[in-house]
């Protein structure tokens, strides 16, 4: 007897918190992209309202890839969104380390 083949066509849920992560990352990336624009025309001499600004996106960063990596961790749903989330936070992060850096030498 032949083997019969069954398809299923139910899809795997989305990881948990994986869309906010990929706000918080999106939203970072437009902080940093508005800060470094404000900060050209500013020719380097920015405000404190720029610094907040960094920081804020800094800690967007974060807390995107703390949620992305939480959400990696679990077994079930699907994990690309979480991963590419996990992956842009985790760059982001490193920039914003970065000018941090460069700000206080």
């Amino acid at each position: 007897m032949a083997k019969e083949t069954r398809y299923t066509f139910l899809e795997k849920e989305k990881a948990l918190d994986t869309v906010v992560s990929l706000i918080l990352s999106a939203a970072s990336a437009l902080i940093l992209l508005l800060a470094v624009m404000f900060s050209f025309s500013r020719e380097g001499q920015a405000n404190a309202a720029a610094g907040a600004a960094g920081l804020m996106g800094a800690l967007f960063s974060l807390y995107a890839f703390w949620l992305g990596m939480k959400a990696l961790a679990r077994k079930e749903g699907r994990f690309r969104n979480a991963a590419a989330a996990a992956i842009l936070s985790g760059i982001l992060l490193i920039i914003w380390g970065g000018i941090a850096l460069l700000g206080l030498a």
